[in-house]
């Protein structure tokens, strides 16, 4: 059986949704890791074949998906009037953010 949980502005002012692993399927502690390991290794590669160097760019090479329910519930409490907000960790929160066309503008901060 499946619990159902209402949210109304009744009972709530606001939600909070984290980003990693609650609205976004990718955790920024891997992402971070990945570009540190591209970065060193692309670097050292391009160097030894006198090319140019471009980073590991988080928001175009990592892939980031969104949990689309998450999203639809999100715009769905903004709708209702009830105040949302993405909470996060990670510096990298932005490109995170970009990626997965999470709008700042949308999501309140």
């Amino acid at each position: 059986m499946i619990a159902v949980t209402t949210i109304s502005p009744r009972d709530f002012d606001a939600v909070l949704f984290d980003l990693d692993g609650v609205l976004t399927k990718t955790a920024s502690v891997h992402a971070s890791a990945w570009k540190k390991l591209f970065d060193s290794f692309l670097e050292t590669r391009t160097t030894h074949a006198g090319e140019t160097f471009v980073p590991f760019d988080i928001a175009n090479d990592y892939g980031i998906e969104v949990y689309e329910t998450s999203i639809a519930l999100v715009r769905k409490l903004r709708v209702q009037g009830i105040k949302t907000a993405v909470v996060f960790s990670s510096v990298n929160y932005a490109a995170v953010l970009n990626s997965a066309s999470i709008s700042m503008t949308t999501y309140s901060m």
